[in-house]
């Protein structure tokens, strides 16, 4: 007998020999439940979905009764259980007793070995033996539910996450390259989510190397190109968006400006309007800014303007087509497009700005955006000192900064969101009108600001 099926020979003895001592058959209740589970899992698959209810919510309360709460296989019969409501239009109730529903259930006869190797990972204070559980689990699964299945995609995702943390640069590189086969495999966004969260602590770290990069590249492009109607953030451009800021922290402008008009070059190739390609449009309209700001070139400056507004312009069709022109989205492209105005020379430009500037803060201020998008929209106001000043709209700034502080205060509270900043901005414009009653609200704030700050020194010398 060769080596290599000896040793297969004993992990399947060594698996099953887990699953016996994990799940032992002389509980009467776990034997009750499989029997209950068994006939639900046929009386589902002919579509007798209200017949199935009651075996599996009584098989659930078994599974609750006898497992504790970190075992892998509690929930099977839950699973089930919410599929069956699903399929005959209760989705709400669905959702509330198991979460999140995949495209079909899984069946716990296939999945003893490979559970009780999970939980062993689990619980093991190893990460290496952790990790060499995890590659068994996923082989099993593999076998028995399919390469691309998502219960597969899951371990997948646990191990890359259990080689990131015991830094083995190379077993991370392996399952990254099997996480993107998955996707391939897929073509699912579902597939791809925690793919490029767990590549994101040491794909685009800072040290990266450019042939790094370069290797990974058109994975990312594809991934990212994968989310056509998906309208959610875009972890790809917080990939991209780490890599530039450790580039513009250590000074490479240049090459942080050369990684983003890639991947601008790399998604618009694919001709795929989503998140991913409106936040790396974004990100070159940044960068373009930096690039303006340092050029001392008329002629260069005149050909960045021209280039940030088209892109901005691009973007505002983009925002339009996928949250609509009312939205949060739609209203920061025209603020980008109104300080571009503002910036300009001319007059006509100018006043063109103001009016959009305007129009931008309507709807980033509008209730509805600010308790959708609370950081964002401090952020924002906060940045919008400047251009209000330039805009001479001093009393529409404190009008809109007054607008988010209360309905963020209102909505959140007082402690929740940091609205420190954008309060300071807002003391500074008051206080530095001719009206006394914005005078005396100035004051009011930065008595407001000293006091919640009065242990924090650096704050105090602030205000």
């Amino acid at each position: 007998m060769g080596n290599r099926m000896r040793k297969n020979i004993i992990f399947i003895a060594i698996s099953f020999l887990f699953a016996a001592i994990l799940y032992p058959q002389d509980s009467r209740l776990q034997q009750e439940s499989d029997s209950l589970f068994a006939a639900g899992v046929k009386l589902y698959k002919q579509g007798k979905y209200e017949e199935a209810i009651p075996l599996f919510a009584v098989s659930d309360s078994m599974d609750k009764a006898e497992m504790d709460s970190a075992d892998v296989r509690r929930d099977y019969s839950a699973m089930w259980l919410a599929h069956c409501y699903k399929n005959i239009g209760q989705k709400e109730l669905a959702d509330s007793i198991y979460s999140p529903l995949y495209d079909a259930p899984v069946d716990r006869r296939l999945t003893v070995v490979s559970d009780s190797l999970t939980n062993l990972a689990n619980r093991s204070d190893s990460l290496a033996q952790k990790i060499a559980l995890l590659k068994k689990v996923a082989a099993v699964e593999a076998k028995e539910l399919g390469e691309a299945h998502y219960w597969r995609k899951n371990t997948i995702s646990s191990l890359a996450f259990s080689q990131l943390l015991a830094k083995d640069t190379a077993g991370v590189s392996e399952t990254f390259d099997e996480m993107y086969r998955i996707s391939v495999l897929n073509n699912s966004l579902r597939f791809n989510e925690n793919f490029l969260t767990y590549v994101f602590a040491c794909i685009l770290q800072k040290n990266m190397p450019a042939e790094e990069y370069s290797a990974v590249r058109e994975k990312m492009i594809y991934v990212a190109s994968l989310s056509k109607a998906e309208t959610d953030g875009s972890l790809w451009s917080l990939l991209l968006k780490n890599k530039i800021t450790s580039l513009q922290n250590v000074g490479k402008d240049d090459e942080a400006y050369a990684v983003v008009e890639d991947a601008y070059a790399g998604m618009r190739a694919t001709g795929v309007v989503n998140a991913n390609m409106f936040e790396i449009s974004s990100l070159l309209g940044t960068a373009l800014a930096r690039k303006f700001m340092k050029s001392k070139d008329t002629t260069e400056r005149d050909g960045i303007d021209k280039r940030r507004m088209w892109l901005y312009n691009d973007m505002l069709e983009m925002s339009e087509r996928l949250w609509g022109n009312k939205s949060f989205e739609y209203g920061v492209v025209l603020n980008k497009i109104a300080n571009t105005n503002l910036g300009m020379g001319k007059a006509l430009d100018r006043e063109k700005g103001r009016r959009m500037l305007l129009q931008a803060f309507d709807l980033i201020t509008d209730s509805a955006n600010v308790v959708s998008h609370p950081f964002d929209a401090v952020s924002v106001m906060e940045g919008a000192y400047h251009p209000f000043d330039v805009a001479g709209a001093g009393e529409e700034f404190v009008e809109y900064s007054w607008r988010v502080v209360n309905i963020i205060e209102k909505t959140f509270g007082k402690d929740l969101i940091d609205i420190s900043g954008l309060k300071g901005r807002l003391a500074d414009e008051l206080c530095s009108s001719r009206n006394v009653e914005y005078r005396k609200q100035g004051i009011a704030i930065y008595t407001e600001l000293i006091e919640s700050n009065s242990g924090n020194p650096r704050k105090l010398l602030d205000y």
